[in-house]
């Protein structure tokens, strides 16, 4: 019997998350039919799969880039998230079950943050999480010791955003700091950002709704805000400044009773969700306009 959309889906994720590499449909059919166990939990909910999924641990930035996707020029007081709050979600994500392939460690400034060394000392211990990427701005170096010992476990990756030697003037000796200590990094220069555009309701119907969220290039990354889940970052940053209407439909409380949080867990991630209501709050339509990353005012 044919699978139904939704138990495709779930397959097709739980062997992005546990199997990354794999590229053949046989070993993808070959990997399913050797885990049975696995396909039954991920079936019934007791396992579930994000492919990417961003962390919030800061508001606090170096830089106050014009257009900022995460909507760091908007928070009017940044803000260092609570320490004990970011664990706390991410044991509850592996309390209800989830498996993540790719987690990014995202501010703001991901370097600024005081606890940043926990976090991530604690994020490489989970079995749950395969890859672990920090987005920083290049205009800050690492100072302390532990955290670049840390980051020498093949774990993890520093993702740069380079704009320019104006704007990310410490590139150049963070990139010769990293290399020198063996740590992962990737440099991304001459970036677009989308222009999602301002938080005024567009009016959008429900047909123009579901075309914009079955194209949505970030429908895929879920991110990670205050002991919340949300489908994407500008929901999530959207919703904590309440520029969008708060619904719970936007989000998964993570702090729920195991039982109750699975359940709200597999709604979210692989219910019957054909649009969302943040879409009409959002410009990442089929043509986007583009402007230039890192321009500051």
């Amino acid at each position: 019997m044919r699978l139904i959309e939704k138990q495709k889906r779930i397959l097709r994720d739980m062997v992005s998350v546990l199997k990354p590499d794999n590229k053949n449909r046989l070993q993808t059919f070959l990997f399913i039919i050797s885990h049975p166990k696995r396909v039954f939990n991920a079936l019934t909910g007791k396992e579930l799969f994000i492919r990417y999924a961003d962390l919030v641990v800061t508001s606090v930035c170096t830089l106050r880039c014009e257009g900022c996707g995460a909507l760091m020029s908007m928070y009017r007081k940044p803000v260092h998230f609570n320490k004990e709050a970011i664990i706390n979600s991410l044991c509850d994500l592996r309390r209800g079950g989830v498996h993540i392939n790719r987690i990014h460690v995202l501010g703001g400034e991901p370097l600024c943050y005081p606890f940043l060394y926990d976090i991530l000392y604690y994020l490489r211990d989970l079995d749950n999480v395969n890859e672990i990427g920090i987005t920083t701005n290049g205009t800050l170096t690492l100072k302390d010791k532990r955290l670049i010992d840390l980051l020498c476990n093949p774990k993890f990756r520093i993702e740069i955003s380079y704009y320019g030697e104006t704007v990310s003037k410490k590139m150049s000796e963070l990139t010769s700091l990293l290399k020198n200590n063996g740590i992962r990094y990737l440099i991304r220069d001459n970036m677009s950002w989308v222009d999602f555009g301002d938080f005024a309701n567009r009016g959008r119907d429900e047909n123009v709704l579901k075309h914009m969220y079955s194209q949505c290039v970030f429908k895929y990354t879920n991110c990670i805000l205050q002991e919340k889940l949300y489908h994407c970052s500008r929901e999530a940053h959207g919703t904590y400044l309440g520029l969008l209407p708060s619904s719970e439909k936007n989000y998964v409380d993570l702090s729920l009773h195991t039982t109750l949080l699975r359940k709200e867990l597999l709604r979210f991630l692989y219910g019957n969700v054909a649009s969302l209501e943040t879409c009409n709050y959002c410009d990442m339509t089929n043509s986007p306009k583009y402007i230039k990353a890192g321009v500051q005012p």
